[in-house]
């Protein structure tokens, strides 16, 4: 078949140049499909065809699937029957335990972070507390607050709200606009999946991104999930995340999110981070994770009559 494909491509070849195009050409398709079975079995070692997945929903917009228990290429991710990415716990607490919510996107939700290494784990081991990461890359703050219209706040004795600049602005996101790196089946290839998530979603945040318009759409409902929580919550934590521009400029918060804290009572936080805590523009590496942790449990831990005090100030990672 080869030779007869050949013959009607070049019909002025000798047999003998019909023999050395057939060699070189099923060479050249062995070579590829030796590459993308190479590639395949290197990519499922490195566990790129396991991935969290996220699913629609038409109360939240969309959350992490429940109860997952994912080894990715960085580390174990488990996700609970609630959708947080946190040990599985009942909705109500035990008799003397302390019991945190931290809600936010992809921030505190730290995708390519190993379980561990999680601002909310190493939080719950400063504490000795519940930590619950109410989280998913590409929430706004309307998902936010339908997530808790429809849970509640699994009688938390503290909630730590994580805001960035962009929330001002974002609208509530639904399907199907996940970026190219969030999946809602299993992969059928390791391979493809790498290619995904490492060139197409690589591309997708530096080049095809683009921030919401400035609008203002988010800012209601962050004032109006502030309120909810302060009315619902003992104590509620308002925390302003810079972008990595923004945290070496020194960029405050919007006032739409440090004034809607202010008006309820709950305290502020103005995070900063060390020079090594960024992985991209926004999102935070394993060490910025451990920075995120220490400042909010120092603010956890502060005193409640310095913690009225606390509007403004910045809290510097150890």
């Amino acid at each position: 078949m080869t030779l007869l494909v050949i013959g009607a491509i070049c019909p002025g070849l000798s047999g003998g140049h019909y023999m050395y195009i057939s060699m070189r050409l099923w060479a050249a398709v062995s070579s590829f499909f030796l590459l993308l079975v190479s590639t395949e079995v290197v990519c499922q070692v490195l566990g790129y065809k396991e991935q969290v997945l996220a699913i629609p929903d038409p109360l939240t917009g969309f959350r992490l699937a429940p109860s997952q228990d994912v080894f990715t290429r960085r580390g174990e991710v488990f996700v609970n029957r609630w959708s947080m990415r946190s040990p599985d716990f009942p909705y109500s607490k035990r008799p003397g335990e302390r019991r945190i919510l931290v809600l936010g996107d992809s921030v505190p939700m730290a995708g390519g972070v190993a379980q561990l290494e999680i601002a909310t784990e190493i939080l719950a081991k400063q504490l000795s507390a519940t930590v619950g990461n109410i989280s998913t890359g590409g929430w706004a703050p309307g998902n936010i607050l339908a997530y808790v219209r429809e849970y509640g706040w699994f009688e938390a004795d503290t909630v730590v709200l994580v805001f960035n600049s962009e929330d001002v602005d974002a609208v509530m996101t639904y399907p199907p606009k996940f970026g190219p790196a969030v999946y809602q089946t299993r992969p059928i290839s390791a391979g493809l999946a790498m290619f995904r998530t490492e060139v197409l979603g690589r591309i997708h945040n530096r080049f095809l991104y683009v921030a919401p318009a400035k609008t203002g759409a988010g800012a209601k409902d962050i004032a109006e999930l502030i309120d909810m929580a302060v009315n619902s919550v003992p104590n509620v934590i308002v925390a302003f995340h810079p972008t990595k521009i923004e945290n070496e400029t020194g960029d405050r918060a919007p006032p739409s999110i440090s004034n809607a804290a202010a008006k309820v009572g709950a305290t502020f936080l103005q995070l900063h981070y060390g020079s090594n805590a960024y992985k991209d523009r926004i999102h935070l590496n394993a060490v910025g994770q451990r920075e995120l942790a220490d400042q909010i449990g120092d603010t956890i831990s502060m005193p409640p009559a310095l913690k009225s005090l606390s509007l403004g100030l910045v809290r510097q990672p150890r």
